[in-house]
């Protein structure tokens, strides 16, 4: 416990002194290809304070040559991300998910603006045919071909994994990602909710970000915006190592 606590202290100093709250910059996800024709783009995620954007890209768009939109947002410092994910990947068709890799790194070998990065929504957990280790061994399996082909992947995750105990946890963090987008989504407990998921990613330098909803007409969701940014305060001050996103784009209010 001791141990834990003082691991907890000098990643709260840590930024605190190189990342103040006033200074964050968020994420921010889209599920439809409309947002590029929304010319209050730019504008819009300036509002969230957002360099991110997790945007699920068609097949047919990413099979084309045409990256204006994506070097729209590169020219505005935004680094794009493809989105996208099946439940089926993380149990019987893994092949499919090393698919989407592939149509981003065609995408980038024939464009000359690039997708930074894959984010990966693969919740398995909701089928019947659910098995933790099978999941987790697809995950592995889905990691290590985009790191051999060198695309940065972000996996979108739950922040209930540690109910299989702490060693599944860490083996997700350890084996099935760059990067972790955790479903953060009980607001009665948000800062229990991401402890062990910090603790974990600081343990191997992996990068985490805590999701809230945009949907404020949801009771089960924060009702405005400066709610979230007290309760993301709260999060900062007790792990400091922990990322803003926001679900999703077309829920952003002018």
């Amino acid at each position: 416990m001791i141990k834990k606590l003082i691991c907890v202290l000098v990643i709260v100093i840590l930024f605190i002194v190189f990342f103040p709250i006033s200074n964050y910059k968020s994420s921010i996800y889209s599920w439809h290809m409309s947002i590029m024709g929304d010319k209050n783009v730019i504008k819009r995620l300036g509002k969230m304070n957002s360099n991110t954007l997790y945007q699920d890209f068609s097949s047919d768009y990413l099979k084309g040559k045409n990256s204006e939109f994506i070097k729209y947002m590169n020219d505005n410092n935004i680094d794009v991300y493809h989105l996208s994910g099946d439940p089926s990947w993380g149990i019987d068709k893994v092949y499919l998910a090393k698919k989407e890799v592939d149509k981003v790194l065609e995408f980038n070998h024939n464009n000359s603006g690039k997708i930074k990065g894959i984010v990966f929504d693969i919740e398995s957990y909701s089928l019947d045919e659910f098995d933790k280790d099978g999941y987790l061994k697809s995950l592995k399996e889905i990691y290590s071909y985009a790191n051999k082909n060198k695309l940065y992947l972000i996996l979108c995750i739950p922040s209930w994994f540690d109910k299989y105990g702490d060693k599944y946890l860490e083996d997700i963090i350890k084996y099935a990602g760059d990067e972790f987008s955790i479903m953060n989504y009980n607001i009665e407990k948000t800062l229990s909710g991401i402890e062990n998921e910090a603790m974990i990613s600081y343990k191997y330098g992996k990068k985490i970000s805590t999701i809230y909803e945009l949907d404020f007409s949801d009771k089960k969701h924060f009702s405005n915006f400066n709610e979230i940014m007290n309760d993301y305060k709260k999060i900062k001050k007790k792990y400091g190592n922990v990322g803003l996103s926001f679900h999703h784009y077309d829920d952003i209010i002018d």
